[in-house]
């Protein structure tokens, strides 16, 4: 039976829940490890991140559809940060041993580390900031700057997980859902360049016609102007654009 409308919005509250348990028996093949947990919670944060700004151009391209999940994204958003902060949490305990040696030092990977870091804390700006007292103190302007780096730290995510999961020859290699999850994040990204050069294109169209339509009513005063004068002389005036045809 299709759910009615509200239980449709509703729904995607148990999203988080949802992706954890696929993950779990698809890609952990019901494997119970701190390794595994830890696993699954960045992958799952990823996904619920990607899934936060896809939903922005994925509105624009199609409203009816997916306008009225827009007001969700922040609880999306707030759930991918928590399972983010699992993620770096079990990383550290139990990946680098609580060393800040294996972290920087001996790290044959430290490029992903540090892409790492930096993408957690702008979703950590961005999760303290993600409310309405937050953009009124910032302004909308600043508080719109502060939410869009989320796309810097997607990119850096998945150069993150990229880097991590690149064995030698092998070179990037993971389970199904992890290919799935990665390139979630590249739709999510690509969404996002579409839009913005849509409404580029859109915005110099408009201000293409508003030129235009400006253009035409002076000159269309001023063609009233050279009549009345023609009139009086009893010459005639050629408007722009005239000949040939």
């Amino acid at each position: 039976m299709a759910l009615s409308q509200p239980m449709k919005v509703r729904a995607i509250h148990f999203l988080p829940l949802a992706l954890v348990l696929i993950l779990f028996v698809f890609y952990g093949n019901f494997e119970i490890s701190w390794s595994m947990a830890n696993k699954i919670a960045a992958l799952v944060g990823l996904a619920l991140a990607a899934i936060t700004f896809l939903l922005g151009p994925l509105a624009r391209f199609w409203p009816n559809l997916f306008a009225k999940y827009i007001s969700h994204r922040k609880y999306l958003g707030l759930f991918a940060f928590a399972f983010i902060v699992v993620h770096v949490a079990l990383s550290i305990v139990f990946y680098y041993d609580l060393s800040l040696d294996k972290m920087l030092y001996e790290n044959p990977k430290v490029l992903g580390f540090y892409a790492a870091s930096v993408a957690f804390i702008i979703f950590f700006v961005m999760s303290v900031t993600s409310t309405q007292k937050a953009c009124g103190m910032l302004g909308y302007r600043t508080w719109k700057m502060v939410q869009m780096c989320g796309y810097i730290a997607l990119v850096l995510s998945l150069a993150h997980f990229y880097i991590l999961e690149t064995k030698g020859e092998k070179g990037f290699s993971v389970r199904p859902l992890g290919y799935a999850v990665f390139a979630l994040g590249l739709l999510a990204l690509a969404a996002k360049v579409i839009a913005v050069l849509r409404h580029r294109a859109k915005t110099a169209y408009e201000q293409h016609v508003q030129h235009e339509a400006a253009h035409a009513h002076a000159v269309s005063g001023k063609e009233g102007v050279l009549k009345a004068a023609e009139e009086e002389g009893g010459g005639k005036y050629c408007p722009p654009g005239s000949g040939f045809g």
